[in-house]
């Protein structure tokens, strides 16, 4: 098990990790069984292309253009002193598995970065919310802590909230890590969230994560609907999964 936790969250131009960036990062990292913050860190970040922030993501975070051009510096000089953080980290988000992790991962693709995600869980409160009471953080927060999230969506404000939410999560639901790290909510497997993982009877499993066959295991489908899988890894899956895939394809597909 690792010894610590990061906890990070984006701001971005949009929605969508392929075309979008990330413009605001924030990172907090923990001792795991204390939940004490050894190291905090927040980033505005530079765009290396030309860009626009849609209307949509203004209004929700308030940066503009001209503060990100004013106070932002490149993803790369961000990655040197964020990537070191995770090591010997397990992950925490809300609602990063299926959004802030795939933005990290695309802009470490356009800086030739690679980002080692292996040995990690994937702790995301608002998957864990989701299955107990669907709702955003700000309700989270003031559900479980009685007090009003204040600039929600400041990316440091967030992810204070998220920490706070985490721990009440652990204590109300009698979630020690042992239970955290099984349930099928943390265990995303590739920052693209199409595929994770379980274990069964001592024996790894890759589970895919959307579409039609979610929840099923890869080698059923491998051997039930080859067209499926071919068209999966062409179109929706990205080289980080691809990698996976193939190695778990050459441990054993039958």
């Amino acid at each position: 098990m690792n010894k610590y936790i990061v906890c990070f969250d984006c701001e971005t131009t949009g929605l969508n990790p392929k075309e979008e960036f990330i413009i605001q990062l924030a990172a907090s990292k923990l001792i795991k069984e204390t939940m004490e913050v050894v190291e905090e860190k927040l980033w505005y970040i530079r765009p290396s292309r030309q860009y626009s922030i849609s209307p949509v993501a203004l209004q929700k975070h308030g940066i503009s253009k001209e503060y990100i051009e004013e106070h932002g510096v490149y993803f790369n000089e961000v990655a040197k002193e964020f990537l070191p953080m995770l090591q010997d980290a397990d992950v925490l988000t809300y609602n990063g598995n299926t959004f802030d992790i795939k933005f990290l991962y695309q802009e470490c693709l356009r800086w030739g970065i690679e980002l080692d995600l292996d040995n990690k869980i994937f702790y995301d409160s608002y998957a864990m919310e989701c299955k107990f009471h669907p709702r955003d953080l700000e309700h989270v927060y003031n559900s479980y802590t009685g007090n009003i999230l204040e600039g929600a969506h400041n990316a440091m404000n967030d992810i204070r909230a998220t920490i706070e939410v985490f721990k009440k999560q652990r204590e109300v639901y009698d979630l020690d890590y042992d239970k955290l790290d099984k349930m099928p909510e943390n265990q995303m497997y590739s920052p693209d969230g199409t595929i994770r993982r379980c274990e069964v009877c001592g024996v790894e499993k890759i589970l895919f994560n959307i579409g039609k066959y979610k929840d099923t295991d890869f080698k059923e489908v491998w051997k039930n609907d080859r067209g499926y899988i071919d068209w999966f890894l062409n179109n929706v899956a990205s080289k980080y999964t691809i990698n996976i895939l193939n190695d778990y394809i050459k441990k054993g597909i039958n």
